[in-house]
């Protein structure tokens, strides 16, 4: 069967650079090629000419994605068609993020309009949480998947092209019309038996950035429970040291790429397997450079310095609050001494590091915000990025915001479309916290996010962070000029 797997469009409406190939659907592609289909993964929110990289100002451009959904002939949407019309598949994938609903349903409604026997099936992080909504008021999509897709939509297209209108008993899959609920998705119990993602797969896949092109993933899942967090699976599951390093290989001999960017959860959960990764990493003599995630509480100085001699030139950290109140309702478990001391240990070491914080939270009041900005000031990170609070379904937070009347649990189809994605499932008139007005709350916003701006200006630390670019920018030059616009940006 032809099938289009599609990543919908969504920063590049905003002018944004969205970086890297969708992982998931290329994951899911790959095990279907195997299986005979005839496949392309489309991310039609790839932008090779971004004309902003301030991602922290995405919300002002809100009213012009809105816009288009009104135009069917925004170039963006023109193009979209005509890959469906050009390919005719005879499925669409969808991955669904909450904060592309309306660009992912617009999708689907062009699928129908080119060819209506095109059968949509829709998964990603909101299915996982809203499957029943979404086959309740999207009238283009006819299944949905919870979970990991490799096994469950393998099954679905495989009795879809034995005749079977809608397949029934595949676990984690539901179709339109159907009132049994969907349980999740059997999870791939061996991580090594899913073949490396075919990068080939993707359209124009030579536009795209040897950096770009090392994304990888070694684990799947995440053992901790942050209230504000829509991670599906919560027990790890772990790729074995070798099968990743011959991924890196491949990756390396094909496109060149020296930095690469491991998207687990949490990379450095495991110690052992962390040091096996990087002494396996030294003794291949791979000389490549990487980035990961990790957490405040398992930063270890003797860890670090090994990761840093195995090419681990960026570490990301999610510090999200400077109130340890907030913390705690976070359910963060990781305490402010914590952080001092990671921060304290990633700089002795010399490993670039980048925190993340948000405000906004349920219950988060003025003195809270305050305490994070001058804990971020505290804290000293090589980059600062500040978030406002975005509830997704599924999460902890988010029942806490409908008791506390901030949140509404369901959305119609229509508001979708009219409502800017970061007030998705907020009350009318929004409030963002009980503690205060919404005029109270957008005025420190304001200054917190300027604070953060300011911050990120400093000269030295984007010197530290070039130093630290320099294999990247020696192997492809362009990527020079990219951060010398975000620093621009800033």
């Amino acid at each position: 069967m032809r099938i289009l797997l599609v990543q919908p469009p969504f920063y590049r409406f905003l002018g944004y650079y969205s970086r890297y190939f969708p992982y998931g659907l290329l994951s899911l592609g790959t095990v279907l090629k195997k299986d005979g289909h005839d496949v392309r993964v489309y991310d039609a929110d790839y932008n090779s000419v971004p004309s902003d990289l301030d991602i922290s100002r995405v919300f002002e451009k809100y009213d012009g994605y809105l816009s288009s959904f009104k135009n069917p002939s925004h170039p963006i949407w023109q193009e979209v068609r005509k890959r469906v019309s050009d390919l005719r598949p005879d499925i669409v994938g969808i991955q669904v993020y909450t904060d592309f609903c309306a660009s992912a349903f617009y999708v689907s409604e062009i699928c129908k309009q080119v060819d209506p026997g095109i059968r949509i099936i829709m998964g990603g992080p909101h299915i996982h949480s809203r499957y029943g909504e979404v086959l309740d008021i999207a009238p283009a999509v006819d299944f949905v998947v919870r979970g990991e897709g490799e096994n469950a939509v393998a099954e679905l297209i495989a009795r879809l092209g034995r005749g079977e209108t809608k397949p029934q008993g595949i676990p984690g899959v539901l179709a339109k019309g159907s009132e049994t609920k969907a349980a999740v998705a059997d999870s791939v119990a061996n991580l090594d038996a899913i073949p490396f993602p075919d990068r080939q797969l993707l359209l124009n896949n030579k536009k795209y950035t040897s950096e770009d092109l090392g994304l990888i993933m070694t684990t799947r899942g995440c053992p901790y429970r942050c209230a504000f967090c829509a991670t599906e699976t919560r027990r790890p599951r772990y790729r074995s040291v070798d099968h990743v390093l011959e991924e890196i290989r491949q990756i390396k001999a094909e496109y060149g790429t020296v930095q690469f960017t491991i998207k687990d959860d949490t990379f450095i959960v495991h110690k052992d397997r962390i040091i096996e990764y990087c002494e396996k990493l030294l003794a291949g003599d791979l000389r490549i450079h990487w980035e990961c995630n990790g957490r405040a509480n398992l930063i270890n100085e003797e860890l670090l310095k090994l990761m840093k001699r195995a090419g681990c030139n960026f570490i990301k950290i999610g510090v999200e609050s400077g109130s340890p109140r907030m913390l705690e309702k976070m359910k963060k478990q990781i305490t402010i001494d914590e952080y001092l001391r990671a921060a304290e240990t990633i700089r002795r070491v010399g490993i670039h590091w980048t925190g993340y914080f948000m405000i906004g939270a349920p219950g988060e009041n003025e003195a809270d915000m305050h305490e994070t900005l001058s804990f971020m000031r505290e804290l000293k990170p090589d980059f600062a990025y500040l978030g406002t609070y975005q509830p997704y379904p599924g999460t902890e937070m988010f029942d806490e915001g409908v008791g506390l009347g901030l949140i509404k649990p369901l959305m119609s189809y229509e508001e979708f479309f009219e409502i800017p994605p970061d007030q998705y499932y907020k009350r009318r008139p929004v409030r963002q916290v009980e503690t205060m007005t919404q005029d109270k709350f957008k005025e420190i916003e304001k200054i917190m996010m300027t604070a953060f701006h300011r911050y990120n200006k400093n000269i030295l630390r984007a010197l530290k962070m070039a130093r630290a670019r320099t294999g990247i920018y020696l192997s492809e030059p362009k990527m020079l000029i990219y951060d010398l616009r975000k620093y621009r940006a800033y």
